[in-house]
């Protein structure tokens, strides 16, 4: 019977303590100012500059961008990353990012002599 009432006082205070654990949680979670690229809302951005796109790596992590590739939209810019992680990294200094990737679309854009 001890046994019984024991176990029964865990599980209670696991499913008080359950709810606070899953809110600390969703407090850790940065509040992103972009989104993830959706074809059909973003199709008039993807079309204008998907395909001139001047990167072939993540501006985060400078990885290939493969088939796991996101496609993000913030604040009207086009930025390609690895996985879906690099999103909430960029967006701690995205000014730091965006700059690289302006340079490197100078750099694409570039005349060759």
């Amino acid at each position: 019977m001890l046994k019984h009432a024991c176990l029964l006082m865990t599980v209670v205070l696991l499913a008080y303590l359950a709810p606070s654990a899953r809110a600390a949680d969703d407090e850790k979670k940065p509040e992103l100012k972009g989104h993830v690229a959706d074809p059909v809302k973003d199709k008039e951005l993807l079309d204008k500059l998907g395909a001139s796109y001047p990167l072939k790596t993540c501006v985060v992590t400078g990885k290939e961008l493969g088939e796991g590739a996101v496609s993000y939209v913030y604040e009207g810019h086009l930025v390609k990353f690895c996985c879906p992680h690099c999103p909430a990294k960029f967006e701690k200094d995205s000014a730091k990012y965006l700059a690289m990737l302006d340079e490197a679309a100078k750099k694409a854009n570039k005349p060759k002599d």
